[in-house]
């Protein structure tokens, strides 16, 4: 049976990320991406600035579990 992400809890999601699951990771990312990247906008009257912050710190919370050619190392480099 697949794990249906989207109705995982944070902590199973994390837990998840601790075990190399990179869609535990595009999970939390997409489910908490958009509304970081508002609320820090509002603060720096950036937004392009804010993406850049919260994308920054996304790559720092898969830093130490990311493989070459994970998921996030491939998406950073679109977005580059």
């Amino acid at each position: 049976m697949e794990l249906n992400y989207r109705e995982l809890n944070d902590e199973d999601l994390i837990g998840l990320i601790k075990l190399n699951d990179s869609l535990a990771l595009e999970a939390l990312f997409n489910r908490y991406y958009p509304p970081l990247c508002k609320f820090i906008a509002i603060h720096l009257k950036d937004y392009s600035q804010a993406e850049e912050l919260i994308a920054d710190l996304f790559i720092k919370l898969w830093g130490p579990w990311a493989r070459p050619g994970s998921w996030w190392r491939r998406r950073r480099r679109l977005h580059a």
